[in-house]
């Protein structure tokens, strides 16, 4: 995705047939997290910030490549992880390792903030 987005071969239509499914593959990661209490474990929270960069800058490139509307437009999928957000911010904000998370998470929630309501506020505090 990435690499079709550098080259500028990318539809709208295919970027957001891309973000469905990367929102579907995601959720489920997402709610296994919640579930399983297990952020300060060893190898999760590299895999995390190796996720949720990867996913910052190909949301960088959707940016740049449709801008407006079109980016706004490619954000909405993301209001379904809405819910499950919230549950891993609540769930682990007491958390010692939850700082490191927060800071992975930070670019990612301000880019789709202004796009998808409720997630400029996800991580207020952190």
């Amino acid at each position: 995705m990435q690499g079709m987005l550098a080259s500028g071969t990318m539809t709208q239509a295919m970027a957001m047939s891309s973000m469905n499914q990367l929102v579907g593959q995601l959720q489920p990661v997402m709610s296994n997290l919640i579930g399983c209490g297990c952020i300060g474990g060893s190898g999760i929270g590299s895999t995390f910030n190796n996720v949720f960069g990867q996913l910052t800058q190909v949301v960088q490139g959707l940016q740049t490549n449709f801008p407006g509307a079109g980016f706004n437009n490619l954000m909405m999928p993301f209001g379904q992880m809405l819910p499950t957000m919230q549950s891993f911010v609540s769930s682990y904000s007491q958390n010692s390792a939850f700082s490191s998370y927060a800071q992975t998470l930070n670019p990612f929630v301000n880019l789709i903030g202004g796009c998808v309501p409720g997630f400029g506020g996800l991580l207020r505090g952190f």
